[in-house]
């Protein structure tokens, strides 16, 4: 049985960037999330498996795959850990900078308890008392395109191996399932993000979500006899949104895959066993995720 983890206060925080209460959701933003979960468990529909595979005690690194841009699979995980983990295990979710800054998406990923995706952000956390979720393929694999969504690519990144020996953390992989096709995205351009200045804020690409494309269009279609200004300016409110938009209703699960305790195999190989793993749920089949769950090749 999982033992709940002791709170401990902070030593210190980051202001303007990490939550100053990491793993944990503010109340009154848990109270309005909440409020919309039953919408939200209606057009995708959670479960975690393999909670039983958490350590017994102290703190974990969790690993997962990333898709749909991130959105869904977002909103869906707080509700989903709570139910099946327990706030017992508090869970700090480690965000880009970029999003941490940003005026709304930072000030929600704070409400929920995200630290910077920095060493200094994962030991605030630790240091809280909370666990660390990362996704080392981050914005290179959450902005795939839509015929790769059955695949996992952490592009070759092994940073969180790094951090799991500095920090004495077991590594959990977490294989996401269904997230992807509720986002429909083309793909990203790394020359758009230059174009627009996104690049000027820590974004590498910017996402092609078909949403935001037929978005922009409509706008421009819309205000066709507006100044050019004024039309550029709601394509652009018009794309925006469309990132934050999910369209396709889907079935979401998280499986909790065998812990890596044994860090002291070669970096390449532990790269290759939560890779594996992640893989071996995501492009399987039903039955190979119950194997993989119960016995996973991520075990040491």
């Amino acid at each position: 049985m999982r033992l709940p983890m002791e709170r401990r206060e902070p030593e210190r925080s980051l202001p303007g960037v990490s939550s100053a209460h990491p793993g944990v959701a503010d109340p009154a933003a848990l109270a309005a999330y909440r409020a919309v979960a039953p919408a939200l468990r209606a057009l995708w529909p959670a479960t975690l498996t393999g909670a039983d595979q958490l350590p017994a005690s102290g703190a974990f690194l969790a690993v997962a795959n990333h898709s749909g841009l991130g959105v869904v699979e977002s909103l869906v995980l707080v509700d989903t850990w709570l139910e099946a983990v327990g706030p017992g295990v508090p869970l700090a979710a480690m965000a880009h900078s970029s999003l941490l800054r940003a005026p709304l998406a930072g000030a929600l990923l704070r409400a929920v308890g995200a630290v910077e995706a920095t060493r200094e952000g994962a030991e605030l956390a630790v240091r809280s008392g909370a666990s660390l979720l990362l996704f080392p393929g981050g914005d290179h694999e959450a902005m795939r395109p839509l015929w790769r969504a059955r695949e996992v690519d952490f592009a070759g990144r092994r940073g969180f191996i790094r951090l799991a020996r500095a920090l004495g953390l077991p590594i959990v992989p977490i294989a996401i399932t269904g997230s992807h096709v509720t986002l429909p995205t083309l793909g990203a351009s790394k020359s758009l993000a230059w174009v627009t200045g996104l690049r000027s804020v820590g974004m590498k690409r910017l996402p092609l979500p078909i949403s935001s494309l037929l978005g922009a269009a409509v706008a421009l279609r819309v205000t066709r006899r507006a100044p050019l200004s004024a039309r550029l300016g709601a394509a652009a409110a018009a794309y925006a949104a469309g990132i934050f938009l999910p369209l396709i209703p889907s079935k979401i699960g998280f499986h909790v895959l065998s812990p890596i305790v044994d860090l002291t195999r070669p970096e390449a190989e532990i790269y290759e066993r939560v890779t594996g793993a992640i893989r071996s749920v995501v492009e399987g089949s039903p039955s190979s995720r119950m194997r993989v769950s119960s016995s996973g090749p991520g075990s040491c």
